[in-house]
């Protein structure tokens, strides 16, 4: 890393690493009917798109830079844009995968899940430098045609050829060396994954995204060969010694062993598809 570059940050206060959230729409008056009553969010006529603010109802978010904080003469300052690509789809632009959580669970609040849902999100896997000027585009990001879409069920159709190797302890090392080595592939510059937020809530959305924060920021660090495999092996072995790039000292019990405690759920919902829960009677 240049020690002269600093990295781009939000006005709440996180690293500056877009998300792009995707909604299905069954309803999109009833969409169009929320959004008109809330005052946290307005129709922007020149770009036709609906801008998030953080503002009145959205104002007691807790972000690193509270509202306080902020200049009075910066507010209300954007938090995202809703964009309408079709009349049955959605999407929702922001600047930090915190902003994407928490927007996620605010507009459950307000938009009823017969009206629409979130399905996937994207997420640039870099960061970026401060320059001083105009923020990067976001429409261009994530343009289809730079977005690469990750399908779970590919790993799943793999893991199940595991179930016919004869031998829990040879399946088990099989399935072990499938999860190194799809850990270890490079991540691509954006990617999108499935959002699981109605099944099981909002930290494994916050983990899946956190980590690759991690990654990212290993490869501002200079780290460039750092993969999402690497930094769940260092979670693992080392899980007193904080990876946490906002809590630069050791927290036994912190932030990190949290993380990893939900890591090991990911693999054990893997893992549970290849071997018996109960011993077969």
């Amino acid at each position: 890393m240049d020690s002269g570059k600093q990295l781009l940050m939000t006005m709440t206060g996180e690293m500056h690493q877009p998300v792009r959230l995707y909604y299905e729409v069954y309803d999109q008056v009833e969409v169009l009917k929320v959004f008109a009553k809330l005052r946290c969010v307005v129709f922007d006529r020149e770009q036709k798109r609906w801008i998030w603010l953080y503002h009145h109802e959205s104002k007691p978010l807790a972000f690193k830079t509270s509202y306080d904080a902020i200049p009075r003469q910066r507010r209300p300052i954007i938090l995202g844009a809703f964009l309408f690509p079709h009349d049955d789809a959605m999407c929702l632009d922001v600047r930090s995968w915190e902003r994407a959580a928490k927007a996620i669970v605010f507009f459950d609040q307000y938009l009823k899940r017969s009206v629409t849902q979130v399905t996937h999100a994207a997420m640039v896997n870099r960061l970026f430098a401060y320059h001083g000027g105009p923020l990067p585009a976001l429409a261009e990001m994530f343009a289809p045609a730079k977005v690469t879409e990750r399908h779970p069920e590919d790993l799943l159709q793999a893991a199940e050829a595991l179930r016919a190797i004869p031998g829990v302890r040879r399946r088990l090392a099989m399935a072990l060396t499938l999860l190194h080595e799809k850990s270890h592939e490079p991540l691509p510059e954006v990617e999108k994954l499935p959002v699981h937020y109605y099944e099981e809530g909002i930290r494994s959305f916050e983990t899946t995204l956190k980590l690759r924060q991690i990654v990212a920021f290993e490869h501002w660090r200079g780290h460039t060969a750092c993969t999402l495999g690497e930094v769940i092996q260092k979670v693992t072995v080392d899980s007193h010694a904080t990876l946490d790039i906002q809590h630069p000292h050791p927290s036994p019990g912190g932030p990190l062993l949290r993380l990893w405690h939900r890591v090991q759920g990911v693999f054990a919902r893997f893992l549970g598809g290849i071997f018996p829960v109960k011993p077969p009677t």
